[in-house]
């Protein structure tokens, strides 16, 4: 009678059954302390090539079919080193708040464009501009998703006008501007305020600017801009990619900047103009509590979350009044008009414009590509209340030579 051949082969000198199979553990051979024992562990082996063939099958099906998420995230990549850092910093926001939870989890190929309109109706609440980037960037991703064969066309609906028009921007007549410039004398806003107001450099390019760049011992003095701020992770970045071509310019320091800065120089170790404490540029938080020194001395309706002993928190809004004294401070409010940081850039902007300048000039100056940018959207009249355009009409009127006529 022929001997059975035994399920698993006993190796004496490691008192160990072994079975050797190509498929699993990698070829090698699997021991165990005995037959059940072996057996368990070949199950288990067995269970794992199973799950994972079936994750590899669905994979590959994923691919074939790509999610709404997977896609842009590829789309991203290839997309990013086309654009500025900035831009592309931009872009991934939005498409990670307000386009990936609405289509995210879909199926490329499936979403319809009705799908595209929920994600759409999501964002109208929010601005104009948030509004119109997420429909440019879903067009763009599904754009390209079709010239690579992915999907057979875009299933993006008409544009549709939406979005929350922003605030216009204030232009800030010479009255408050001396208001605002005595309000942040000797403040962390101080340098930033004068920059803005009297270069009309972006926000990005003040922050990024840096003394080797700053000329004042020049027989004309001026600032040359060709660096830029952005924040990736609330970190500051500086890189010498500006917005465009257009943006790299020579700005002439006027003489009620180019003291300041002289006197800031001279007890300045950073190489920034404007610094932490640690000699780096500002991080995000950081310019924030910055513009806060504006912001607090202004009557702005403003909000905070007020801590008490039993560990409770309560929001509390406030509207502080002109003249009354700031909240356990020594200043008093005396900002009682609208001041952001682009409406400065506009301020500087619009005094060129009034003083005569020619726009081809202020467009240089303000580094924009187009002359149309700087008069359409830049330029605004410096007075444009009823208060301050009475007079100006009354003496556009008076009659000549002191003559009035008879009513």
């Amino acid at each position: 009678m022929k001997k059975r051949k035994e399920k698993y082969k006993f190796v004496p000198g490691l008192n160990l059954y072994r079975k050797r199979d190509k498929t699993l553990n990698g070829g090698k051979p699997i021991y165990g302390k005995t037959v059940r024992e072996l057996d368990a562990k070949i199950k288990l082996l067995h269970k794992e090539a199973e799950e994972k063939a079936a994750r590899e099958e669905e994979e590959a099906e994923r691919e074939k079919k790509p999610t709404f998420a997977s896609y842009a995230a590829k789309w991203e990549m290839l997309y990013s080193p086309h654009v500025r850092p900035q831009t592309a910093d931009d872009y991934h926001t939005v498409i990670e708040n307000h386009i990936l939870p609405t289509l995210g989890g879909m199926a490329l190929a499936e979403i319809t464009a009705d799908d595209v309109s929920e994600a759409l109706l999501m964002v109208s609440h929010l601005s104009k501009s948030v509004y119109n980037k997420t429909y440019m960037l879903i067009k763009m991703i599904f754009d390209s998703a079709t010239e690579a064969g992915v999907v057979e066309c875009s299933p993006c609906p008409k544009f549709r006008r939406s979005g929350i028009m922003p605030k216009e921007t204030t232009t800030l007549t010479p009255e408050e501007q001396e208001i605002l410039l005595d309000a942040v004398k000797g403040t962390s806003a101080d340098t930033f305020v004068r920059l803005a107001l009297y270069t009309g450099m972006r926000v990005s390019e003040i922050l990024a600017l840096q003394w080797d760049r700053v000329y004042l011992r020049s027989r004309f003095p001026y600032i040359r801009v060709e660096r830029t701020l952005r924040w990736k992770n609330s970190q500051a970045v500086v890189s010498n990619m500006v917005k465009s071509e257009a943006a790299l310019r020579d700005i002439p320091i006027p003489q009620s900047l180019l003291k300041h800065l002289r006197e800031i120089r001279k007890g300045s170790d950073s190489a920034f103009v404007i610094h932490n404490s640690s000699n780096g540029p500002l991080k995000k938080n950081q310019y924030a509590h910055l513009w806060h020194a504006v912001v607090c001395r202004s009557t702005k309706e403003r909000e905070y979350t007020k801590y008490y002993s039993d560990g409770t928190k309560k929001c509390v809004k406030i509207k502080p009044q002109l003249e009354e004294r700031a909240a356990h401070r020594k200043y008093r409010i005396t900002i009682d008009f609208n001041v952001t940081p682009h409406g400065l850039r506009r301020t500087y902007i619009t005094r060129l414009i009034a003083a005569g300048i020619d726009p081809k000039t202020v467009q240089y100056l303000a580094g924009h590509k187009s002359a149309r940018t700087t008069m359409d959207l830049y330029a605004k009249v410096l007075y444009d209340r009823p208060e301050h355009l009475i007079p100006m009409v009354e003496r556009a009127f008076e009659p000549q030579g002191g003559k009035t006529d008879a009513p």
